[in-house]
């Protein structure tokens, strides 16, 4: 899920929040069928007991563990692969995605557990490019997810949502948050792409260099909500709960 969420001097705009389905899982799935488009299967770690080395884009040679596991154990161990891919290899394009100019870019090697390895080029450019531009690299789409936009798109459309008076202030505190934002050029591309919206805004991005504190933020946030001494405050009881339903988060929590 991404999330587009304005706030001013402390105070959510609640009109101007826009999500879309389009995050990290998604593109976790954009790589599992980028690998088996090209059949290669992503094997986990605890199916593999002994591997050889083999060349760049050569079957692997392994031997199989016998190992039963659920099929929910499974997938969990393959998108742990798939994470680890997304973190070593995947990159975002500083500027307009131009696969002409990707070409001319240095590969990235990367090696699955069972021992295949590639160096990949323009493929890992893609993946996050979706963050972008889904019309045209997000493959399969969904009727929900043909409608998705990109993200630069997102946040303007969020910003125009709110009041006029409220807008340079929004552009020129845009702050990064969460585990997708930390692909390399996704800052630069974003600035990119926003400045290059007509608009009369000055846009300055804040990305907290710490990764933790990027990826981990809602967690974070939760945790000094709930240290806070008026936490308690935000408490719904079950007679609260029972006489006006779920209407009451939003009265006391939002």
């Amino acid at each position: 899920m991404t999330s587009v969420v304005p706030v001013y001097d402390g105070y959510v705009l609640r009109k101007g929040i826009m999500r879309q389905a389009l995050g990290g899982e998604v593109l976790s799935d954009q790589v599992l069928q980028q690998f088996r488009d090209t059949n290669v299967d992503v094997v986990p770690p605890y199916l593999v007991a002994k591997k050889s080395p083999v060349d760049p884009g050569h079957k692997a040679v392994f031997t199989m563990r016998d190992r039963p596991a659920t099929a929910s154990f499974h997938k969990m161990m393959q998108m742990r692969v798939i994470h680890d891919y997304k973190e070593s290899v995947c990159q975002v394009s500083e500027t307009t995605y131009n696969e002409q100019n990707i070409n001319q870019r240095p590969q990235k090697p990367y090696e699955l557990p069972d021992g295949y390895n590639l160096n990949f080029g323009t493929d890992r450019f893609k993946i996050p490019e979706i963050m972008f531009n889904p019309k045209d690299y997000l493959k399969n789409p969904t009727p929900e997810q043909e409608n998705f936009v990109g993200l630069p798109k997102l946040i303007f459309n969020s910003a125009q949502s709110c009041d006029i008076d409220f807008r340079p202030t929004l552009f020129s505190n845009v702050v990064l948050t969460g585990g997708n934002t930390l692909f390399p050029g996704f800052a630069d591309r974003l600035h990119w792409e926003l400045n290059s919206i007509p608009h009369s805004y000055k846009v300055k991005l804040h990305a907290p260099g710490n990764t933790v504190e990027r990826k981990c933020g809602s967690w974070l946030g939760g945790s000094i909500m709930a240290s806070l001494g008026t936490f308690h405050q935000l408490w719904i009881s079950r007679k609260e709960y029972d006489e006006t339903g779920v209407s009451i988060v939003n009265k006391k929590c939002v």
